[in-house]
């Protein structure tokens, strides 16, 4: 099997809410796609369809164009790892991951040498004797990283897998699992709420809400140019202004980072400049957020625009309750609905 995965019209309802409504995605072989979106999008739901835990109303999943909707989850031959990891509490690390081997039946020399490769990718050789409570959170999941990959699955499914860790702690084991996925060469479907996460991790993200699919592309493609309002302004954050533009009976916006905008010299010029009073200086460490609020009432929602400097560009010496002058290039608005 290469990993090759198509979702085709998978719709799913409990009741009379539309949990996933005519999903369709086609993802590559090895290729690392995540699932972004607010609680109660979808994004768990889709997962276990995949997964073969919850079986859809309509639409079918095919895994290297074989249409395996049917087939049990025990026969689909797909790693998961949960995001409370679900390791066995009695067992060691190595007779954790050894478990889906054993339910497999291979033979006890061939489950050793699949441990034992499997616990030298993911670095648990000095910890393969002890058990899941001896263990931190980030031990804990690599451990059940390995034991979903340990039978070489093609395909992986990980739900938040990362979202019991602290900050630090998270962000190391990101490029960890990337690093291991690459390895491994197996295609990976990722659920998470964390629009930073999915940026860092996906080669494409799939944004999802109310179970619909509003966007899918690369990270780069889904930040700088979001299809729609909901988008722009779930992944990442940015400031909305109104136009007088309307298109299919929707009011249109333009919708301007946080770091493309400016604060301009007095004098100087730039295509869209607005004046406000600083209201909020936010220190970052990195980075600062300065909130101006527009003097012009009824340009921008709220009339808060949010201004994001990196520190390294120099110590911008401005206080709350100054005057101020702000903007943004042309080319760095866009117009969503």
């Amino acid at each position: 099997m290469s990993g090759k995965v198509d979702i085709e019209g998978v719709t799913k309802r409990y009741g009379e809410i539309a949990a996933l409504e005519n999903i369709k995605i086609h993802i590559k072989a090895k290729e690392f796609v995540s699932l972004l979106g607010p609680s109660g999008s979808g994004k768990t739901t889709l997962l276990m369809v995949v997964a073969g835990f919850s079986a859809p109303d309509a639409g079918n999943i095919f895994i290297d164009g074989n249409d395996i909707t049917q087939v049990p989850p025990h026969q689909r031959n797909i790693g998961v790892v949960f995001q409370n990891y679900a390791l066995f509490p009695h067992m060691t690390v190595r007779e954790n991951i050894e478990y889906p081997l054993k339910m497999r039946r291979i033979l006890r020399e061939n489950r050793k040498r699949m441990v034992n490769e499997i616990i030298d990718v993911v670095q648990l050789q000095t910890l393969e004797s002890r058990r899941p409570g001896q263990l931190s959170g980030g031990q804990q999941q690599r451990v059940a990283l390995a034991r979903a990959m340990v039978f070489h699955p093609p395909i992986l499914l990980m739900d938040e897998p990362l979202s019991a860790l602290d900050k630090n702690l998270r962000t190391r084991m990101q490029l960890e699992l990337k690093h291991i996925a690459e390895t491994i060469g197996t295609t990976v479907l990722y659920v998470t709420h964390d629009q930073e996460e999915a940026l860092v991790l996906s080669d494409r993200i799939c944004v999802l809400n109310k179970g619909r699919i509003e966007q899918i592309g690369k990270a780069p493609e889904i930040y700088d140019s979001p299809a729609n309002r909901f988008v722009a302004e779930f992944v990442g954050e940015t400031n909305f202004f109104r136009t007088d533009t309307v298109h299919q009976g929707r009011q249109r916006y333009l919708s301007v980072r946080p770091e493309k905008i400016i604060f301009v010299d007095e004098g100087s010029t730039v295509p869209h400049a607005l004046e406000g009073i600083l209201d909020d200086v936010i220190y970052l460490g990195d980075s600062m957020k300065f909130y101006v609020r527009i003097s012009r009432n009824g340009l921008s929602e709220g009339n808060l625009v949010v201004v994001k400097i990196q520190n390294g560009r120099g110590i911008i010496k401005k206080r709350r309750g100054e005057k101020v002058k702000i903007g943004w290039r042309k080319t760095d608005e866009i117009l969503v609905g």
